[in-house]
């Protein structure tokens, strides 16, 4: 697998449910990383919005994978080079750079595809609600307060 979706189209590719062995330890991953988020959020005067809850899917899903644009100045460290949305694919999500599809935002290709693993064991809750994957690995869960919210985070995190 290579680090980087074909140039100028998104990467689509379709995950089956998790085996069990794979499902317990991204289950273990999500819980470890979002009460981590969480305790981390709270030093800083912070609230979580929600908490990821395990809730396999039971069927086979479509992803996409695209490149977003170059990180914003100051938002990720200096060796990021790129910023990666993920959606899940779904006739009643409308497409678009952060409609309700997108969940996930990542800065590389391969953290992009291991929060469709996530998604996999933890579907967000809602339209409002998604994942942010952190140069080192950490998830932390996100949640916006509308469509629009969610297009202006993604446009603060890009030039």
């Amino acid at each position: 697998m290579t680090d980087t979706p074909p140039t100028g189209r998104a990467a689509r590719f379709t995950l089956d449910p998790l085996p069990s062995r794979e499902l317990a330890a991204m289950i273990a991953y999500i819980l470890t990383s979002s009460e981590t988020a969480r305790r981390a959020g709270a030093m800083a005067g912070i609230t979580a919005e929600w908490s990821p809850v395990p809730a396999p899917v039971v069927h086979p899903v479509r992803f996409s994978i695209t490149r977003a644009g170059d990180p914003a100045p100051g938002v990720f460290p200096a060796d990021v080079r790129d910023v990666y949305l993920i959606a899940a694919l779904s006739p009643s999500f409308a497409a678009g750079p952060g409609g309700p599809n997108h969940f996930g935002v990542a800065t590389s290709y391969a953290h992009a595809r291991h929060l469709a693993h996530v998604y996999m064991a933890a579907p967000p809750p809602s339209r409002r609600h998604g994942y942010i994957m952190r140069p080192a690995g950490h998830l932390e869960p996100a949640a916006w307060s509308s469509r629009a919210a969610r297009r202006s985070f993604i446009r603060s995190l890009t030039t």
